[in-house]
């Protein structure tokens, strides 16, 4: 790209780029400003929750007007899918005599409102090179707004007192999309600002995140190996440095675990790789087999879009939806929430569909949309299919499945053209 010839199209994809970054900048600050304000009050948190939505939606509206002049015709047609798709699910609920207002609240707004204006702005940048910097240019706002709910770790050990069970999950992965491309800079030019962002952002995964975390940086690093497209000698050079950096995890983390103890420090994390409890379920295995005994009472149509949430409560709790004590559950398996959807058969067919669009990465040739498809599959598609969820509730879904969506379609243009 020829930084110094900037035309309108760029600066639109420009705007759209900045647009998909900013809804994670939000969402990192109104999770942080929460999460370190611990004393606001519910009705303050809900103002602050209110104004973050407001903002995002101002952005999604004003990108969308790009949208719809690049594409009218595939948002006309995603939306009425979906669409017809939650009709059939609100009916389906009805004839259950199930709450539908859990399934309008819990995935219909969230699939409508943020899910489909995410994926079809993304699918609307033609210059990836561009998305790509942008992402990386406000990468580092993000991280440190991020990195700012340490204080509520600091703040528990300190002033509170607190010895165990320190981690927050939405912490990990707001912070993770800055983390990899800052490891993908590192891997790419070993520049010594991303190598200094990287063990900042590591450690305070360690200390303060999930473990789920550190399995998607793993994913991460295989993929960038396997399809990165790096030259055989850079290839091996990351192969070996990868291996020793696995190794000395391996051998560091129990010494690092122990200073921190004696420092006063706790890590939920460190914590269960150094006990070798890394695999416990946390009560998620109940929740798939209950799930799986579910999908097995509706094998052919399921519960429908949004409808798995309900029942699942039900069956786990023995208590109604409509209880005062409704709490959303789901299987913690993408491929067992699609089964509870739309039945062991659509449900199948739309997890091969992701799974292959997986591998469709390997084929991929600008190394712009490789690199982000890369790190969309590691942060959400292979954790969500497998140990997550929420298919059509998480954004960063919506960015991988509208981005391999486009350049597929793109590469059947291209196809076509040149018989």
């Amino acid at each position: 790209m020829n930084e110094n010839v900037v035309t309108k199209s760029d600066k639109e994809d420009q705007k759209l780029s900045f647009t998909i970054i900013f809804f994670f900048i939000i969402q990192s600050a109104n999770s942080s400003i929460k999460t370190i304000l611990t004393n606001l009050g519910a009705d303050i948190n809900l103002e602050i929750s209110i104004l973050s939505g407001v903002l995002i939606l101002v952005m999604l509206f004003i990108s969308m007007r790009y949208v719809l002049k690049r594409h009218p015709s595939i948002v006309a047609k995603s939306y009425m899918l979906f669409l017809i798709v939650y009709l059939i699910s609100i009916a389906m609920n009805l004839w259950s005599n199930m709450p539908i207002n859990v399934l309008l609240k819990e995935s219909m707004l969230w699939t409508m409102v943020w899910w489909l204006p995410m994926g079809l702005i993304i699918y609307s940048v033609r210059n990836k090179e561009i998305l790509y910097r942008t992402l990386l240019k406000w990468s580092y706002l993000l991280s440190a707004i991020t990195l700012s709910s340490l204080y509520a770790y600091f703040n528990s050990i300190f002033i509170l007192q607190t010895t165990s069970g320190n981690y927050n999950m939405s912490f990990s992965y707001l912070l993770l999309l800055p983390l990899l491309m800052h490891l993908n800079e590192v891997f790419e030019k070993k520049s010594p600002k991303n190598v200094a962002w990287l063990a900042i952002e590591v450690v305070a995964i360690l200390v303060y995140g999930t473990r789920a975390a550190i399995m998607c940086i793993a994913i991460f690093m295989f993929l960038k190996i396997v399809w990165g497209g790096q030259n055989a000698k850079k290839e091996m050079t990351v192969v070996v440095l990868s291996g020793l950096l696995v190794v000395a995890f391996i051998f560091g983390a129990a010494a690092f675990y122990e200073d921190l103890e004696s420092a006063g420090y706790t890590s939920r994390t460190l914590e269960m790789f150094t006990s070798g409890t890394m695999s416990v379920s946390q009560g998620r295995d109940e929740l798939r087999q209950f799930s799986l005994e579910l999908i097995w009472e509706r094998p052919v149509f399921g519960y429908g879009l949004g409808g798995e949430y309900a029942v699942l409560f039900e069956k786990a709790y023995g208590l109604s939806a409509n209880s005062s004590n409704f709490s959303s559950l789901t299987p913690h398996n993408g491929i067992l929430q699609l089964m509870m959807n739309f039945g062991i058969l659509i449900g199948t067919l739309l997890s091969v569909v992701l799974i292959r669009s997986i591998f469709y990465i390997k084929k991929v040739k600008d190394r712009y949309t490789k690199t982000v498809l890369i790190i969309l599959c590691s942060i959400y598609i292979i954790p969500s299919l497998t140990v997550g969820d929420g298919i059509f509730v998480k954004p960063g879904i919506a960015l991988f499945v509208f981005l391999i969506l486009n350049w597929y379609q793109n590469r059947k243009k291209i196809k076509k053209t040149s018989l």
